[in-house]
């Protein structure tokens, strides 16, 4: 309901038109109101009583008469409805459709999703990610929270900033497209591709000692990451091709060791893979795979780095070998 359907319903009551229901809701908000209110916590003046009452008086029999100085708040009669609605709303009996409800998107492994928010802007969650966001966005700002990876294609609105958390890293934008990875107990980044960024971390220890934030801008294929053991974010000037791959259902290696190259399959085929000798997680890999299958993609490691494979359960592979040379 509506503050001016509520107002209208308001005019009936005092009128004396209103139907049997509508007084009901009406007399049910009043017998509520004075369980919870007493006379004391407002300031209303006898003659201000008088009135409102004088006016309410002649649609109710004396023995209904609503004990109203234990019900209505410190307003004018000319506020009353208005008065009365808010009242309802804040205690959540009636309201405006809401703004402030938030939802979470889940990719699970071995899927990806795609996002379309209330502002047309579109995301892109990679497997193993999850984004939280408001049904409606607030009037001065679209905020969002993000654990895992995504790529994000903002619709520009240069009146309400898009901001994006993830762990001790905030991103502000107007309108522009950009990619974030930030899984747990990882480095966070943000990479850009058009438009510019705003990128902001926090450290626990700047946290503690009150310290400002490290703030930095970043244009086109500008690259920030922010591990946790270090105070600040470090920049550097990155090929964006490299971090979109995904987005295009593309793993792409580049020196990677295989303890990371794992970490991304694992996510991407939702298996659990695990390491017959240690000495095989610092081995250092380059490769591309556009829509291969798990087991296609072992079969070329295996190849060329002689790191041999077994599936020693349906989602369960286990990698061994003495190291990558032959």
């Amino acid at each position: 309901m509506t503050q001016e359907e509520f107002e209208a319903l308001m005019d009936k009551y005092l009128a004396g038109q209103a139907t049997a229901s509508e007084e009901r809701m009406m007399d049910d908000f009043f017998a509520a109101q004075e369980r919870k209110q007493s006379l004391e916590h407002y300031g209303l003046s006898e003659a201000m009583w008088s009135s409102i009452e004088n006016r309410l008086q002649h649609k109710t029999k004396p023995a209904n008469k609503k004990p109203l100085r234990r019900v209505l708040l410190p307003v004018s009669l000319a506020l009353v409805a208005t008065m009365v609605w808010g009242v309802l709303y804040y205690a959540g009996m009636f309201s405006e459709p809401a703004s402030a409800h938030w939802v979470t998107s889940d990719s699970p492994r071995g899927q990806k999703s795609v996002i379309t928010l209330a502002d047309g802007s579109r995301v892109f969650l990679n497997a193993g990610s999850s984004l939280s966001y408001p049904e409606v966005f607030d009037a001065d700002i679209r905020e969002v929270k993000l654990t895992g990876e995504a790529f994000f294609e903002i619709t520009k609105n240069p009146k309400r900033p898009f901001v994006v958390t993830s762990g001790n890293v905030t991103t502000k934008v107007l309108g522009t497209s950009f990619n974030i990875q930030a899984f747990p107990q990882q480095q966070i980044s943000v990479t850009v591709a058009t438009g510019r960024v705003q990128v902001e971390a926090t450290s626990p220890q700047q946290q503690e000692d009150g310290k400002g934030a490290n703030r930095v801008i970043l244009t086109p294929n500008d690259q920030a990451v922010y591990a946790s053991e270090q105070e600040g974010l470090v920049i550097s000037h990155v090929n964006i091709d490299k971090f979109l791959a995904w987005k295009d259902n593309t793993l792409l290696f580049e020196n990677s060791t295989i303890e990371e190259a794992v970490a991304v399959m694992e996510r991407w085929y939702n298996v659990s893979i695990a390491f017959d000798d240690v000495r095989i997680k610092s081995c250092r890999i380059n490769g591309q795979y556009k829509d291969e299958s798990l087991e296609n993609v072992l079969k070329s490691i295996q190849y060329m780095y002689h790191v041999d494979f077994m599936f020693t359960a349906q989602n369960t592979v286990t990698l061994y070998g003495k190291g990558c040379n032959p």
